[in-house]
């Protein structure tokens, strides 16, 4: 790791390759093959000009791509370019890509830890005060963003997408964008920000927004496909380590499989593995991949992963079981699915969608390019919003929340939701409406209708109600809160522990009122009285409930203060969705153990 200063040279990058070198499970793509292995490496070669080089030697660290209106320099577009190795490089023998041109870099030495800044011909005037400069034939960036690469023969040196929102706020015309931190050359928009200079820029120099930014995450599965020929597909979430992927011992394939091309994508996020045989219908096999590595050396944990050739599935095995059409200001719409068959299920190419004004079906979004699956008996949810659910929701299941670029547009009073599959044909269909809602709920903002009984029909709106309130009024991607229970005998109401000493010990500190139903859409109001009947604590007032939940006492009266030992009583007051009052009075024992 290095932090750029005026006076002080960056140590080097990491991962560079030196006469005499450490190496540890290091894996060269080009002049150099190495095994896994720890050991001192002497090399010993005499080569024309450098060593086995890496892939990062030669960086853009600046883009500005809109000089206009200028805050102090010229009027000009211009990129800046670092020697990040420990030699010196001649830039004639790279090449320069951007937008869909590419130009030759002239002939000019740049030394270890130098700048450069490229100009188009005839716009060197005013950048010589701030460093060297290399006029280009032409150099013609966009505004809103493009693809930068440096590239050697037939090798990537360096590449970089920037985009318009990569800027801050309110610095972006006449701000250059900025690398952080040099150390982690790959990463995209995590490492780049506006200048933070009032000239607008530092061409030639330390960037403004120079500082320690370490990349420490792993690299993430997005996700993966398989086509009948064999063919896997694997997206992850940043670019990999393309020597990582090509070791097939990382991979580990049925018995019947090998691997016999690895073929990896342009943007190096994603790649595709040739097996010997193709997938036999209904065939499910067991992948896994390990050493999977992000371009900053991360190494992601063990995948394994199920993939297959499965049949179309058939109609109401799939059904729309949630949804989120009224989000809280700063939240986000979600719709949920669940599976209701044995089957697994593969969401490739399904979608959903909406009617427009004239009754007709409208604003088809799909869910998923890629053989998703949903498991028996199991819940996906979409969003474009994960982080609303995570910060949200306390029971945040990561692993049931698919993101979508968009979901079909929802009101916030009344809608329909479709349900496709990859055929177009209509699987599941709901007209909902917030009077679904519980009638005793006023602003209904954020709180999501939940399907009570999956074995029945999604336009029976009496089959709909709204999340309790003990879920913070929503279970994206798991166990609804107001699923129906089976058996009457579970409809009760009771204290447990009878008797509890909340004195820290961890041992029956709290005592919490049970309650489990037929029906959803109960009310319940709790207070605890003395054995005299004096009330000395509300534990709900208006509490729309689940099927199933409890409420925490901790022995304090509602001012928070300490109650005496003795005998308490709860009363419990439900209000059921049929008019029907019940009142439950439990005992309950407090004492205090010292």
């Amino acid at each position: 790791m290095f932090w750029k200063t005026k006076s002080l040279v960056p140590s080097k990058p990491r991962n560079r390759s030196y006469p005499i070198i450490q190496i540890e499970n290091l894996l060269y793509m080009k002049e150099f093959h190495f095994v896994k292995a720890s050991f001192l490496l002497i090399l010993c070669f005499t080569l024309q000009f450098s060593f086995g080089q890496q892939p990062h030697e030669l960086l853009v660290t600046e883009i500005m791509a809109d000089p206009t209106p200028t805050k102090g320099l010229p009027e000009k577009e211009y990129l800046e370019l670092y020697n990040a190795s420990n030699r010196t490089l001649q830039l004639s023998d790279y090449l320069l890509h951007y937008n869909t041109f590419q130009t030759n870099i002239p002939h000019k030495l740049i030394s270890p830890n130098e700048y450069i800044i490229l100009v188009r011909k005839g716009n060197e005037v005013g950048f010589e005060e701030f460093g060297n400069v290399v006029s280009l034939p032409k150099l013609s960036l966009i505004n809103g963003g493009t693809v930068i690469r440096i590239s050697k023969g037939n090798r990537t040196v360096f590449e970089v997408t920037y985009k318009s929102d990569w800027y801050a706020e309110d610095r972006d015309q006449g701000y250059s964008l900025e690398m952080i931190d040099l150390n982690y050359p790959c990463v995209g928009q995590k490492n780049w920000t506006s200048s933070e200079s009032s000239d607008g820029g530092t061409p030639g120099e330390l960037n403004a927004a120079a500082r320690t930014n370490p990349d420490n995450i792993p690299p993430e599965l997005l996700f993966f496909d398989a086509e009948i020929s064999g063919k896997l597909s694997f997206n992850f979430n940043e670019r990999l380590d393309t020597n990582a992927i090509k070791i097939r011992s990382n991979y580990t394939l049925p018995e019947r499989n090998t691997i016999e091309n690895v073929v990896i994508s342009a943007d190096e996020n994603s790649f595709t593995l040739m097996m010997s045989n193709p997938l036999i219908e209904n065939e499910l096999i067991d992948i896994s991949m390990k050493n999977m590595t992000d371009c900053s050396g991360n190494v992601a944990d063990d995948i394994n992963l199920t993939l297959g050739n499965l049949p179309p599935t058939d109609s109401g095995s799939v059904v729309l079981s949630e949804i989120l059409f009224n989000p809280k200001l700063g939240g986000g719409d979600y719709i949920e699915l669940y599976n209701r068959s044995d089957d697994l299920v593969s969401l490739k190419s399904w979608s959903f969608g909406n009617l427009n004004a004239d009754g007709e079906m409208d604003d088809l979004e799909r869910i998923t390019d890629f053989n998703l699956l949903l498991k028996p008996t199991s819940y996906l949810v979409f969003t474009e919003d994960e982080l609303f659910l995570r910060d949200f929701y306390a029971d945040y299941q990561k692993e049931s929340v698919v993101v979508v670029p968009k979901l079909p547009s929802m009101r916030n009073t009344d809608g329909t939701i479709f349900l496709l599959n990859s055929d177009r044909e209509v699987f599941d269909r709901f007209d909902y409406d917030e009077v679904f809602h519980h009638p005793i709920i006023d602003d209904k903002g954020g709180i999501s209708l939940e399907k009570k009984n999956l074995d029945i029909n999604s336009n029976v709106s009496e089959n709909w109600q709204s999340a309790a309130a003990e879920v913070e009024f929503g279970t994206p991607g798991y166990k609804n809160s107001q699923g129906n229970q089976t058996e009457a005998d579970n409809e009760r109401v009771w204290v447990e522990p009878l008797v509890f000493t909340p004195n820290g010990d961890g041992l029956d500190d709290e005592s919490f009122l049970n309650f489990c139903f037929v029906k959803a859409g109960n009310v319940l109001n709790a207070r605890v009285f003395t054995i005299s009947g004096v009330p000395v604590k509300l534990l709900a007032e208006n509490k729309i409930l689940g099927t199933s939940g409890k409420l925490m006492w901790n022995g304090t009266d509602s001012s928070g203060n300490e109650l005496p030992v003795g005998y308490y009583v709860v009363i419990a007051d439900i209000f059921n969705p049929d008019g029907i009052t019940e009142r439950y009075k439990k005992k309950v024992v407090l004492g205090r153990l010292n």
